[in-house]
């Protein structure tokens, strides 16, 4: 088979076509042999305006490609130092509600495996170049910024010691949390160096930095220019306060979180090193990982409830159903870690489930032998009729508290519907989303629900009633409004039209000659057929996509396609409470069979090379006992 990379079916040739972008020197050029880049230098500067149309979409394609790729694990990959303590951890005050890790050292194996998986990248084949490729790519980065005159290989590279953190504190009120910075300090005279220069260039340009003691430690807050946004007097304070304490710079929205800091640091205040719940979370976890993530989602939940007023007419009675049920399934607090291999990326959420409440129960899919294998995307979640029940129970018996009458109110509507609005979902078990690729008859991807029925009978009931009530609405004179059924095999397939007049969607939306379009919602009930199923629920746009599902054989499902079966195994599975798929090869030839001829070119050039190595995005979602764990995976791969 032919590397796609090399010869791509838009015509690219990465390996010897002059033009292709450089990540590291952002020239063009050609890649040697050697995995090395023979630059050609530009003729000239590219022109000043504006930029030319559509443009903004291959800056979003290549930041998320080197978000994936580069974000992580920076620059220094060839000479790590090894796993050991987190340098910057013990800096940060026990009431942090998140606290994320970079480490840009990429410790322990990880700088081989992060060399070994951007060598699927163009420009990363030599992996023993990886390092001044990166370090050329953030130079690029940081030219790009408006008005920076810094480099990262002159201003940051000399005194950084590999670990980059942030954390967000409680702050003065719920809306507005404290944010932290910290950077470990490998040179301490270096970076005090780089510092005095900041403060120097800030002055030059008219800022006037403010320098106080703050718990012993030297403060520099920087505020924007008089009479610009977000100075003094100004819609909003984006201040930023800076110091360098012994083997860290820190940069806070308020100087007193510096204080706080180096409190934490002189043993006067907790850390969140000693904290019981960070030591819980991260018990286990291996010191060895790309980034790392600590959320505290009982001091978040805290923080989010503080936002509603007590008195709110709305978003009370909402708030607590939702809380109620979800606090059956959110973790006191949550782990999660980054790590590199050969041919993947692998990110993993540890979690602690609070007592109480009844989790979903792991098993295996049996949906995925009746969604096609061609699917782009397909994500299930396992006892989604239990969960929705819950949620409208909840409501109920939230609502008679938020206004009087509202309970007799709620009565009248369960009356007409013929039954609990807990019955109309209470008989799915597990559903999922389908999203499969355009056809010669639609022009854009269809989407699809399909779900287990585990009471048939109440499911044929609850949909009956449904249907004789939009019957009645249409026998009653309301406009815009149709429904119909029609045979597909041994199943009906209802059909729900609704007018866009009767939406209130733009005229552009309507349909030829200004008649207004038609939306058209099928749905059918299938019978067992599968020993493994009660029944499926099939939801989508159209009757055609409902068919298609009808239709589909096991032979060629996603539950026999090797590759889907492979990823999902990879991730935990088969066994999940909930997993998702994406099949990234097939969603970029999705797209690229829409994008018009005008942008295809600079899609090829610039973006299409970074995309090609992108195989499969899978998740999948596990609980054992009181202990929920995820892992995502992304792979990539020599394109064939």
């Amino acid at each position: 088979m032919m590397d796609e990379r090399a010869t791509g079916a838009g015509g690219i040739d990465d390996a010897t076509a002059a033009g292709g972008f450089d990540p590291g020197t952002g020239t063009t050029g050609a890649e040697d042999a050697t995995g090395g880049w023979t630059v050609i230098p530009e003729s000239s500067p590219p022109p000043a305006g504006p930029v030319r149309p559509a443009r903004w979409r291959w800056w979003i394609a290549i930041v998320a490609t080197v978000l994936v790729v580069g974000s992580a694990a920076g620059v220094a990959l060839v000479a790590t130092r090894g796993a050991g303590a987190s340098p910057t951890l013990g800096y940060v005050p026990a009431s942090a509600i998140v606290y994320a890790e970079g480490r840009l050292d990429a410790p322990g194996d990880q700088g081989v495996a992060l060399a070994s998986f951007l060598s699927n990248f163009p420009g990363f084949t030599d992996t023993s170049n990886v390092q001044s490729k990166l370090s050329q790519a953030w130079d690029r980065l940081f030219r790009a910024i408006p008005g920076n005159t810094y480099t990262y290989s002159a201003d940051v590279a000399p005194w950084v010691q590999g670990t980059v953190a942030i954390a967000v504190l409680p702050g003065a009120s719920p809306s507005s949390p404290a944010a932290l910075a910290l950077v470990a300090v490998a040179d301490q005279a270096k970076a005090q160096a780089e510092l005095d220069k900041i403060v120097a260039t800030a002055r030059s340009a008219g800022a006037s930095p403010a320098q106080t003691t703050i718990s012993g430690a030297t403060v520099w807050t920087f505020s924007p220019p008089s009479g610009s946004s977000g100075s003094a007097g100004s819609a909003g304070n984006h201040a930023v306060s800076v110091s360098l304490l012994p083997g860290v710079l820190v940069a806070a929205s308020d100087p007193a979180v510096i204080g706080s800091v180096q409190d934490v640091k002189d043993g006067r205040a907790a850390g969140l090193e000693g904290s019981q719940a960070y030591r819980d979370a991260t018990s286990g976890a291996a010191s060895s990982d790309l980034a790392s993530i600590y959320v505290s989602t009982s001091a978040l939940r805290q923080e989010m409830r503080s936002l509603v007023p007590s008195g709110a007419p709305i978003a009370s009675p909402l708030a607590a159903p939702l809380a109620a049920c979800a606090a059956q399934g959110i973790p006191v607090s949550a782990y999660g870690t980054l790590r590199a291999q050969a041919d993947r990326l692998a990110a993993d959420l540890r979690a602690q489930r609070p007592a109480g409440g009844t989790p979903p129960s792991p098993h295996v899919s049996a949906l995925v032998d009746h969604v096609p294998g061609t699917a782009l995307a397909y994500i299930e979640t396992h006892d989604a009729g239990k969960a929705l029940a819950c949620i409208l129970g909840q409501v109920k018996a939230a609502i008679p508290a938020a206004s009087a009458g509202a309970s007799d109110q709620l009565g009248q509507i369960e009356g007409l519907v013929g039954g609990q609005l807990e019955s109309f979902v209470s008989w799915m078990g597990d559903a999922g989303i389908v999203v499969n690729a355009p056809t010669n008859t639609q022009a854009t991807p269809s989407v699809a629900l399909i779900a287990s029925v585990t009471d048939p009978a109440l499911a044929a009931q609850r949909l009956a009633q449904l249907k004789s009530l939009v019957a009645l609405a249409t026998m009653a004179g309301t406009q815009g409004l149709r429904i119909s059924d029609s045979t597909h095999g041994a199943s009906t397939i209802t059909t729900l039209s609704i007018s866009s007049s009767m939406l209130a969607l733009p005229g552009s939306i309507g349909g030829a000659g200004g008649t207004p379009a038609t939306v058209s919602i099928s749905w059918a009930l299938a019978d067992g057929g599968d020993p493994k199923l009660g029944g499926r629920f099939i939801l989508g746009v159209g009757p055609d996509a409902v068919a298609a599902l009808l239709d589909q054989s096991t032979v060629q499902s996603l539950g026999a396609t090797p590759a889907f079966t492979d990823a999902i195994a990879s991730a935990g599975g088969p066994s999940t409470t909930g997993f998702s798929y994406f099949d990234l090869r097939a969603i970029r030839a999705a797209a690229e069979s829409v994008m018009p001829a005008g942008e295809r070119p600079a899609y090829e050039s610039d973006v299409r090379p970074y995309l090609l190595p992108f195989d499969r995005l899978v998740t999948v979602n596990r609980v054992s006992g009181s202990t929920v764990t995820s892992r995502a995976i992304i792979t990539v791969g020599n394109p064939q």
